[in-house]
């Protein structure tokens, strides 16, 4: 687990997708990169609905997305 901006970011790896998690504003982020679309999807869910589904954006660049936005340069630094 990595920090930055005061954004936990985990990774996980299943089936060779690299999946990066964060929360941030009590909404819970997925990411990935979808090389099929050359962009990075992010799922979103709010967590005070509970077990409702969430909804996701195509992003060209992840940082992009605020609860991402220290991805590139923590992948750089090797600290995930």
């Amino acid at each position: 687990m990595a920090t930055a901006n005061s954004t936990p970011i985990t990774k996980t790896t299943e089936g060779g997708v690299d999946y990066f998690t964060a929360t941030r504003a009590g909404v819970e982020y997925c990411a990935y990169f979808m090389a099929s679309a050359g962009k990075w999807f992010v799922a979103s869910h709010r967590l005070a609905l509970g077990r409702h589904d969430g909804g996701g954006k195509y992003y060209d660049r992840v940082e992009d997305c605020k609860a991402f936005a220290a991805l590139p340069t923590l992948l750089s630094m090797g600290a995930l």
